[in-house]
């Protein structure tokens, strides 16, 4: 708000100054950790969808198939309530979580970028909030960062509005035009790419708030733990969902 007024505003300091893979981008931070705990025995099964979580006696059992004495969610809260055949009223107060999805397109072109990394746009004319050049992050997240660079444009996108990708990308193109970003004519776009992640940003509004504190109630008695941006439904970044993992294994492996 200060900032909005004029305030001179240092904003979120670790934001300011931090550390970014060299290789490998933002997913080498999961890999990593994966290789770790990996090494110590982990077992991870991956592209199973949770539909089913029951318990029955001292175990949870996941889809009929996994089962475990203890269990840590990270899937959205929603969900998870769903898979627990929850009683009719929670399933109801859980369709009070609000969110909202979001839509990244990547643009690659054929130039050296500015010296910037992230910019913010305020403007309702243009389709995104945010790019960046995600080139200047490391010096190998492009071919070769004297001659290419890249730019991720991030669009929020609230549940109910039907994604059309071909729009999404049109209009992604048309804001970096009207910015100066790239040039009218987009010669030097090389190609373009869209995500779109259902879950990307919890809102925390006072409907939402009231259900997830009714839903955390609800899953503290059933004795499941919470972890991570949509396991908690709260809006957490990388390194705060890190230390709070560190935090509960520990108090797991001290009862």
């Amino acid at each position: 708000m200060r900032s909005g007024a004029g305030v001179p505003t240092e904003g979120y300091r670790e934001q300011a100054i931090f550390y970014y893979p060299l290789r490998g981008g933002v997913q080498a931070l999961y890999d990593s950790v994966l290789e770790k705990v990996s090494s110590m025995g982990l077992r991870l099964v991956r592209g199973i969808e949770v539909r089913e979580v029951r318990r029955v006696e001292d175990r949870w059992i996941v889809n009929g198939v996994f089962e475990g004495r203890k269990l840590i969610s990270t899937i959205p809260l929603n969900e998870l309530v769903e898979a627990m055949a929850a009683q009719e009223d929670i399933v109801k107060i859980a369709k009070h979580l609000d969110y909202n999805s979001l839509a990244v397109v990547g643009v690659a072109l054929e130039g050296k970028a500015p010296d910037m990394h992230w910019v913010y746009v305020p403007d309702r004319s243009i389709a995104f909030h945010r790019y960046s050049w995600i080139s200047n992050y490391s010096p190998y997240n492009t071919p070769d960062p004297n001659r290419y660079s890249s730019i991720l444009v991030e669009i929020s996108i609230p549940p109910a509005i039907e994604v059309n990708p071909e729009r999404l990308v049109e209009e992604s193109l048309e804001g970096l035009k009207k910015l100066g970003v790239i040039s009218e004519s987009g010669g030097e776009i090389l190609f373009s790419k869209l995500w779109v992640h259902r879950y990307a940003y919890p809102l925390h509004t006072i409907q939402s708030n009231k259900a997830r504190e009714r839903l955390m109630e609800f899953i503290r008695e059933s004795g499941v733990m919470v972890l991570g941006r949509w396991g908690t439904w709260r809006y957490l970044n990388t390194d705060k969902i890190l230390e709070e993992s560190l935090r509960l294994v520990t108090n797991i492996n001290s009862r």
